[in-house]
């Protein structure tokens, strides 16, 4: 029997009632969930915790979302965790401003259950899928780079076992 691997989500927000709510919502939808009510604590917590995920206010006393997107994309254990933003504000040009700062998403509050839900779930299913391809890459690209170093070594072997010529020099 598979075991259901339960992924980690890390809420951050000024507002105990929105991290109440979004964790209600996740943990009922499976995940396991963090909390931090700042930036700064949510920075901490990504390093410690390695969240699959993010949801990050942007609107936060001590360190605001915007400042703590930009210090966990500069960090090389956090850069990779996708960040969907969380604001009040529905402004197009505070969204665009998210994305350009490094976040895949943006969900605006009033927030709903099934709206959070479907967006954490296909972020999560996205960086699963990039990891996986990143995964393969690696392991093509160091069996390509084993076979130049043979078929360098031994250049008939390689004719005989009828590999790309390209793959051979």
């Amino acid at each position: 029997m598979r075991e259901r691997v339960q992924y980690k989500i890390l809420i951050v927000d000024d507002s105990r009632m929105n991290r109440v709510l979004l964790k209600k919502y996740l943990c009922d939808a499976g995940y396991q969930v963090v909390e931090a009510e700042n930036g700064k604590v949510g920075r901490e917590l990504a390093r410690s915790e390695c969240p699959d995920l993010i949801l990050l206010d942007i609107q936060m006393p001590v360190e605001d979302g915007f400042e703590a997107i930009g210090k966990l994309k500069m960090d090389g254990y956090t850069a990779q965790i996708p960040v969907i933003f969380l604001s009040g504000i529905s402004d197009v040009a505070y969204k665009v401003a998210g994305f350009e700062n490094g976040a895949v998403d943006f969900i605006t509050k009033p927030f709903d259950a099934e709206e959070v839900k479907a967006r954490v779930k296909v972020h999560i299913k996205i960086s699963l899928d990039c990891k996986r391809c990143w995964r393969i890459s690696v392991k093509n690209s160091s069996r390509s780079n084993m076979l130049r170093s043979r078929c360098w070594l031994f250049p008939r072997r390689c004719q005989r076992q009828n590999l790309q010529p390209n793959i051979c020099r």
